[in-house]
């Protein structure tokens, strides 16, 4: 088991005592939701973590679940592999020292990017109701006929 010593996430705030905890470790690695809520909870808890243990030992790392997978949990479901093997097969992100620029980027890209998406199911909406019109119309033309 690749996951000898973890945890489940603390959400996006984390209690002194938790920091004491996790200030055993000489590394931690958080394996996010590769969602917009999922990297603020990253942003919010590195912040976090860095405010509250000035003095820490660890270093702070994230990885990304695969390509298709929102999280670990999708990964037995859409991979029909465990996270393990997803592990030894390399399947997950390489391991990234947190910073917290590229994560607001990242963030912002992604909040861009759905921005684009809906514009674009915005418009296939609109496009399919003028073709449905027109496709109405014709049926009554021909019908009228």
């Amino acid at each position: 088991n690749k996951f000898k010593n973890s945890t489940s996430v603390f959400g996006a705030s984390i209690s002194h005592r938790q920091i004491h905890l996790l200030n055993k470790f000489d590394t931690l690695i958080f394996i996010i939701d590769n969602d917009i809520p999922g990297w603020n909870r990253l942003l919010k808890l590195c912040q976090n973590l860095s405010i509250l243990e000035k003095n820490a030992q660890y270093k702070l790392y994230y990885i990304v679940p695969p390509k298709g997978c929102k999280d670990a949990g999708d990964i037995p479901q859409k991979l029909h592999i465990t996270v393990d093997e997803v592990f030894d097969r390399n399947g997950f992100s390489r391991e990234k020292l947190w910073n917290e620029n590229e994560i607001k980027n990242k963030i912002k890209e992604m909040k861009e990017s759905q921005v684009v998406e809906k514009e674009k199911s915005d418009k296939e909406k609109w496009s399919d109701k003028k073709e449905n019109k027109i496709v109405r119309e014709l049926r009554k033309e021909k019908n009228d006929k």
